[in-house]
């Protein structure tokens, strides 16, 4: 799993894990306020990426089977709105060289 919240500036930081395969993953607000510090541009993302690896004896040999699935999903940022151009902001915003509505 790869939770990166500053892609669009340069990357600044990224809370990066291997974690069991149990459907469920709790990042601390600690580690994600320290992320947050760093810096934060438009369009935060996360990348999670499961793998499961098998084998067999087979009379012939070993066989080893790798899958690997892998998605990126977009991350809402409280207090932070992504932008392409100045119509995705609000209020007198305008969206800036790190693509996030400014005031």
């Amino acid at each position: 799993m790869a939770l990166d919240i500053s892609q669009h500036g340069g990357t600044k930081g990224q809370v990066s894990c291997y974690v069991p395969d149990n459907g469920s993953l709790v990042i601390s607000a600690e580690m994600v306020t320290q992320l947050i510090d760093r810096g934060v541009a438009g369009f935060s993302t996360i990348s999670i990426t499961r793998k499961s690896v098998g084998s067999a004896n087979i009379p012939q040999g070993r066989v080893d089977l790798l899958l690997i699935s892998g998605t990126e999903l977009p991350v809402e940022v409280q207090g932070y709105r992504s932008c392409n151009d100045n119509t995705d902001c609000e209020g007198g915003q305008t969206c800036s060289a790190t693509l996030l509505c400014t005031s």
